[in-house]
């Protein structure tokens, strides 16, 4: 398997009216009601505002060009409304590709884009309890689910249950110095509002180690993007569902963060820089049950007779 590579950085700017993608910016509640709703609200205008999402989606396609992966069953985790399941049955012809999300909205306007004969079908469901059986995945594809995940410990265990061995887990995060911008903007005025961090690159590493995922491989880009102004940064943010709609009441306080708003690029845009982190590991197979043991025949050697 590959040893894990060194970390790389690119720099990329886009200029935005309404493209950004499964973004996260305010921490919520991370429970599956609460994000949900935020799909379900956001089904409509997520397709004008999925430009991370599909960047996220070429990187990890791109990453995965040289790993061997076996034709078969490959899930679609937060699959939206199903640009990124149609690039993987192209990319995986002969495959059977499940688009899981957990907005039925999202999973509606993905199911009335395909065609009749498509390869791939959508089911809702949550990243955390998949309706799955054991060893029954080959690819499971996750473009900006984690940032939307409460316990990543237990999404990693349940991609180990469903996973053969040797199926490939892949994923697309944001890093630590995602929103950078905002929690700056927030401390300076002293306003009551927690803005979503991320973990580091090395305790994600850690985590899939630690659910029995095998040799991960992590590397870590860097996306500039810019806006005309703030107020349409705050619309394409409500648009993907990365903030509730300022007009509401938990996102109207996004509002008052306009006059100190650290992003400024050369040409004077609004600019957030995000920290994209890429992996990928292989599942272990079957997990043994507490308490219970698995020995190789082969390797139990001839007792001596006295």
């Amino acid at each position: 398997m590959p040893q894990n590579q060194p970390l790389h950085a690119a720099n990329s700017a886009y200029l935005c009216k309404k493209y950004t993608g499964t973004m996260r910016v305010d921490s919520g509640s991370n429970s599956v009601d609460d994000v949900r709703q935020r799909f379900d609200a956001a089904a409509a205008s997520f397709d004008d505002a999925d430009y991370v999402h599909r960047n996220t989606c070429d990187g990890l396609l791109d990453r995965l060009e040289p790993v061997a992966i076996n034709r078969g069953v490959i899930l679609d985790l937060g699959a939206a409304s199903g640009a990124g399941s149609k690039r993987l049955a192209r990319s995986f012809p002969g495959s059977r590709v499940i688009g899981i999300d957990i907005s039925g909205r999202m999973l509606a306007r993905a199911k009335k884009k395909q065609r009749f004969f498509s390869q791939v079908r959508q089911v809702q469901a949550d990243a955390m309890r998949l309706p799955m059986p054991s060893q029954s995945v080959d690819l499971a594809f996750a473009n900006l689910v984690l940032p939307w995940v409460a316990d990543i410990d237990g999404c990693f265990a349940e991609m180990n249950r469903v996973l053969n061995k040797n199926a490939v887990f892949a994923f697309a995060s944001l890093g630590p110095d995602s929103m950078r911008e905002f929690r700056e903007t927030v401390q300076s005025l002293d306003v009551a509002m927690e803005i979503c961090t991320f973990p580091d690159m090395h305790n994600i590493g850690d985590a899939l180690m630690h659910a029995g995922l095998r040799d991960p491989v992590l590397d870590v880009d860097r996306l500039q993007i810019t806006w005309s102004s703030f107020d349409t940064l705050l619309a394409d943010l409500a648009a993907c569902g990365a903030i509730r709609r300022p007009q509401s009441e938990e996102g109207a306080p996004f509002r008052s963060l306009a006059p100190v708003f650290p992003g400024r690029d050369a040409s004077g845009h609004i600019a957030i820089e995000l920290e994209l982190v890429f992996g990928h590991a292989w599942g272990s197979g079957p997990q043994s049950d507490a308490g219970e043991f698995r020995i190789d025949p082969s390797a139990i050697g001839l007792r001596e007779q006295p």
